[in-house]
């Protein structure tokens, strides 16, 4: 006989909302914090019958097993709802509760994979990291015993150009969506959101925090509006205010070279030319240089941009090639993309200094950027002024501020240029630390630095 769970779990006003809601698509979107996770998995309890199939997804494998399973499986033992021996953790993992229903797990990453059996109920975590067709193959799959099924998401929003909103945020028929920002769940330590603010920028904090549908949401960096340095000779000139100008020297700044290099995969636009020539060339290498300077400010002066297809054996001399021309004292790259043999190989060249291996404890593209948008976005990533004639029509400037623009941290977009120039701000945080532990947070506005103080 299945179990009947009598237990008190607290919850607050929004999630209660949320649980009480009878809407056939349902969204809890909130901000970092706001107790999205738990309450996707405490509703997915609370909704399951006995001999019924219901489906739990993430995004990925990784943040299936490290976040939305332990979250699930924390909250079923602290029901007592599951048995060791109930719970299947190696992929593909699975749970049966004593309530007689059972739960899989699945990822998104390939949505083709989804299409099987008929469920009662699905619940996807994080599902604006997840692509429309992952939820538009699932809801076909709600059909269990003949009748239809219903299916919840969590997450943080992404822009209102983002299938979740257009899903779950226009009021569309049979849709609800719980709104909660991350300062309304009592249950975070009173620090947390106050400390968080001071490394976000002004459009993340209304998307992150907020949980506000942002428009252009799904960006982050805005370098069209980046502040502009005039070389000088042996000096930056920037502007200081309105009508004045300071000079920062040269001879004061460090310079170094963060790089992103192909390490041989092909991407599906490849695949053709590697089947006529034969030829590996990979992914796009990227090499970013710039000087920062030696003074409170950290300024980032960015000089070069290389973003070329390369093969993988010519990287290291490229690399060498960059550093007769820039003469670095920092060379620097994440160390998932830097592989001892490639290492070994460029020590064979004097003129690349010792590289440094900035580890990325695997954390996604955005999080890793989160130092170099926060530096750009108080000003303080300056590129070349268009006007001296040393500069002019520059364009590795373009190239880059295109490839920034875009940036959205989504799998299979462009993204050498924004991985170098995380590196960078990484770097320059590690350099100048402090620079986002202040008491003063972002004020600079949703579209990034306006240039109105240089």
């Amino acid at each position: 006989m299945p179990t009947v769970i009598n237990k008190m779990v607290q919850v607050y006003p929004k999630q209660l909302q949320f649980l009480e809601s009878r809407a056939l698509w349902r969204a809890f979107v909130g901000g970092i914090g706001s107790g999205k996770s738990f309450i996707g998995a405490l509703d997915m309890v609370r909704r399951s019958k006995p001999g019924r199939l219901y489906l739990v997804t993430a995004p990925t494998y990784p943040m299936l097993s490290d976040a939305t399973f332990r979250s699930f499986v924390g909250l079923a033992q602290q029901l007592d709802i599951v048995g060791v021996g109930d719970i299947k953790s190696s992929p593909p993992p699975s749970i049966k509760l004593r309530t007689g229903a059972e739960v899989l797990f699945r990822s998104t990453d390939n949505p083709e994979t989804l299409r099987g059996p008929n469920l009662s109920g699905v619940w996807m975590d994080e599902a604006s990291l997840s692509k429309q067709e992952a939820f538009d193959i699932l809801i076909g799959r709600l059909r269990e015993g003949g009748e239809m099924g219903w299916l919840t998401s969590t997450f943080t929003p992404k822009g209102k150009q983002h299938w979740t909103y257009k899903t779950f945020g226009t009021g569309a028929l049979d849709t609800e969506l719980i709104h909660a920002q991350s300062d309304e769940n009592p249950f975070l330590p009173p620090e947390y959101v106050a400390n968080i603010r001071k490394k976000y920028t002004a459009q993340q904090i209304k998307q992150e925090l907020g949980g506000a549908f942002v428009e252009g949401g799904g960006n982050h960096y805005f370098p069209h509006n980046w502040p502009r340095y005039i070389g000088t000779g042996d000096a930056y000139r920037i502007r200081d205010g309105v009508d004045r100008w300071r000079h920062v020297l040269k001879a004061d700044c460090v310079r170094m070279i963060a790089l992103d290099w192909a390490m041989g995969k092909p991407k599906r636009d490849q695949l053709e030319k590697l089947w006529l020539t034969g030829e590996l060339t990979g992914d796009c290498t990227a090499f970013v240089v710039a000087d920062m300077s030696n003074d409170d400010d950290g300024l980032l002066f960015l000089l070069a941009a290389v973003n070329e297809r390369i093969p993988m054996a010519s990287n290291a001399p490229r690399l060498s090639e960059l550093c007769r021309r820039w003469q670095p004292v920092i060379v620097a790259g994440d160390d998932d993309n830097l592989s001892e043999t490639m290492l070994l190989e460029c020590r064979r060249y004097r003129d690349i200094p010792s590289i440094k291996c900035v580890p990325i404890r695997s954390k996604n593209k955005v999080t890793r950027s989160q130092a170099a948008i926060v530096r750009a976005e108080r000003g303080k990533i300056l590129l070349p002024d268009s006007e001296p004639r040393a500069h002019l029509g520059a364009p590795w400037v373009d190239m880059l501020s295109d490839q920034l623009s875009s940036f959205t941290g989504a799998d299979g977009e462009p993204d050498d240029v924004a991985d170098a120039v995380s590196i960078l701000g990484r770097l320059a945080d590690e350099f100048r630390p402090g620079e986002d532990c202040d008491d003063q947070g972002p004020v600079l506005g949703s579209a990034g630095f306006d240039g109105g103080v240089w």
